[in-house]
């Protein structure tokens, strides 16, 4: 794999660099591929995302599919259930590698749009709906939530190790944008402890959002309403209730 190499380059350039020319072992050809699979995460020799995201929303999918194959969704499954199921076996497919992501604001949408799609399929009810009070009445965290603890998580345990701490250290050095470290920075950004470690205030931030989730499934009324939707006996008509509750058309 060669990265970048649709970048413009001089004469001289073009003739000194190997990625320009067949490579051999043992007078054997090596195959040269665009994109590569290392840990799970699909590498591109652009060094962008949307591969990985593509094969992890497949990946999701076909989990569902999976589950549903398998027996374990019905129609007549209580929703806190395949909230479950979808907690368990669906997204840590959908958000597995997303440490290692660069997520801006369209890609978190495209993730958000992606859970909201499957768990509105799950409940069979149509995707013109809002996802917000569904998520927090199912005890669903939300995407943006999850996104950000799994980062902090991730930079906590490399902190942690005695090897990648020195890493951390040397890439805090040299910001680069858009990097890991400076992913880390702007999440921790609206901390007001200024003499707080950023170990620390990576913690504070998980502790944080799960504050917020929990306060907002506290003060959110639709929460109750669906709740005592899904205690009902009949399973029949409730989809059609949660959709009533959830629409776009109703505040």
């Amino acid at each position: 794999m060669a990265f970048y190499d649709r970048i413009s380059k001089g004469a001289k350039d073009r003739l000194i660099d190997t990625s320009d020319n067949p490579l051999t072992l043992d007078g054997k050809k090596i195959k040269r591929v665009d994109t590569m699979r290392y840990l799970g995460f699909e590498i591109s020799d652009e060094l962008k995302n949307i591969k990985h995201w593509n094969k992890r929303k497949s990946l999701a999918i076909n989990a569902v599919s999976k589950l549903k194959t398998l027996g374990l969704i019905t129609n007549q499954m209580h929703p806190n259930m395949k909230a479950h199921l979808y907690k368990t076996y669906v997204r840590p497919a959908l958000t597995y590698g997303c440490e290692n992501m660069n997520i801006n604001a369209s890609s978190l949408n495209d993730i958000k749009r992606t859970e909201g799609n499957i768990v509105k399929g799950l409940l069979n009810i149509p995707r013109r709906c809002r996802t917000t009070s569904l998520f927090l009445s199912l005890n669903i965290m939300p995407t943006d939530y999850i996104i950000i603890n799994i980062k902090v998580d991730f930079f906590n345990r490399l902190i942690e190790n005695e090897f990648t701490k020195k890493m951390m250290i040397e890439l805090a050095k040299q910001l680069i944008p858009n990097d890991f470290i400076s992913e880390i920075l702007d999440i921790t950004r609206e901390l007001e402890e200024e003499n707080m470690s950023l170990q620390d205030k990576c913690k504070l931030v998980k502790l944080n959002n799960i504050t917020e989730y929990r306060s907002n499934q506290k003060n959110d009324v639709k929460v109750q309403k669906l709740r005592d939707i899904y205690k009902t006996g009949s399973k029949d008509n409730i989809s059609g209730l949660i959709f009533q509750i959830c629409r776009f058309d109703v505040a």
